[in-house]
């Protein structure tokens, strides 16, 4: 590996200064009974912008800590429903909640959350949750549902050892000046033949991205509020259509993984994030199958599926599921994907200053490349 990539790499099991756990990061800090201080931390960024994932995971645990203090008699710590509506763009820094008692319920209760930042609200969530009560006298049928296609099965112990017969370990190498902050603090599994490299004229391929990911600090599990940093952890499926330019997608990650294990570099080495798209979040609706042990879970899997792009907004439907094969979340989500390249710098709609902030809070480059940003 080049000197100047070990600089930034992040190294299993050795605890650096920039590697930090969500819970580290993600403190709350109750001011009353309905407010709440937290912070956007640079190491859970894109850039000089919050991480959609992590907004939605700090609104989440604010409404656990909710439902813990002020709605404790309520005894509902079970969010399964959370839907986050994305306003204003976030950046890194404290933040303020304010949580709003919409309807308290012996089985189910509703609250709202609001997000803002310098006194400009950024994001508004409304979250239910149950406890004990909602469960009784309820059903659950099992339907045979499974994933199409089915992923092939997996060694985790394998993969990190970059042994596994049909997954292959994928890191993303820690550079100051790159803006995928949030990214390097997972390791990433994904598959050595996806699918659309073996049929890659299947339009339906080209829709769907599916990876397993843990924690990179060993002694850290995913817990249930970070379901929402896994939801927003893949590259969306319309990179796909881009085979030339798009260095990061179900086509050239696994091959370029590959061919780095054969030729001995290090799973680390790869382009940092470049491309003329970006891709805001408008809105994420998030429902728990089943809720994560206290103790949370070390690999899950996402599936991530679009159906269609128009007019420069496409859906993604994902999918978390555990090792043991179980459900354990589903989410839909509404994307925009702009192309800063084809806006162009200084057009109609946009002053060229305004554009080069575009294109620098989210690391876009219109060169594709190993070279230094």
């Amino acid at each position: 590996m080049p000197p100047d990539t070990l600089r930034f790499v992040r190294r299993d099991g050795v605890r650096g200064k920039e590697l930090f756990t969500f819970d580290e990061v993600a403190v709350v800090k109750i001011v009353d009974s309905h407010t709440y201080d937290a912070n956007i931390h640079v190491e859970f960024s894109h850039g000089p912008s919050a991480h959609g994932g992590f907004i939605v995971a700090i609104l989440w645990k604010v409404i656990q800590t909710h439902f813990s203090n002020t709605l404790a008699k309520q005894n509902q710590h079970n969010t399964f429903s959370l839907h986050t509506e994305f306003l204003r763009p976030c950046s890194t820094g404290p933040i303020t909640i304010k949580i709003r008692d919409v309807r308290i319920g012996k089985a189910t209760s509703t609250v709202h959350a609001s997000l803002s930042q310098k006194g400009i609200e950024n994001a508004v969530c409304y979250a239910t949750n149950c406890g004990p009560l909602a469960v009784r006298n309820t059903i659950s049928i099992p339907m045979s549902y499974q994933l199409t296609p089915l992923p092939p099965p997996i060694d985790f112990a394998a993969v990190l050892s970059g042994q596994d017969k049909y997954w292959i370990r994928y890191d993303v190498g820690r550079d100051p000046k790159t803006p995928n902050h949030a990214l390097c603090n997972a390791i990433f599994a994904i598959e050595r033949q996806t699918p659309i490299l073996q049929d890659s004229s299947n339009p339906m391929h080209k829709r769907i991205t599916t990876q397993w990911l843990t924690p990179r600090l060993p002694h850290e599990t995913w817990t249930q509020p970070m379901l929402g940093l896994v939801m927003d952890h893949a590259v969306p499926p319309i990179e796909n259509f881009y085979t030339h330019n798009a260095p990061h997608n179900n086509l050239n990650m696994p091959l370029r993984a590959v061919e780095n294990e054969t030729r001995g570099l290090s799973s680390y080495d790869h382009p940092a994030w470049a491309s003329p798209r970006y891709y805001p979040t408008v809105s994420m609706t998030i429902e728990v199958k089943r809720p994560l042990a206290p103790e949370g879970v070390k690999w899950l899997m996402l599936r991530w599926h679009t159906r269609e792009c128009v007019d420069g907004r496409f859906d993604i439907e994902a999918e978390v599921w555990d090792p043991e094969g179980r459900l354990v979340a589903t989410a839909v989500s509404l994307w925009y994907v702009i192309d800063v390249a084809d806006a162009g710098v200084g057009q109609q709609g946009g002053t060229g200053s305004s554009r080069k902030k575009i294109a620098e809070g989210k690391g876009i480059r219109a060169k594709y490349g190993d070279s230094k940003i």
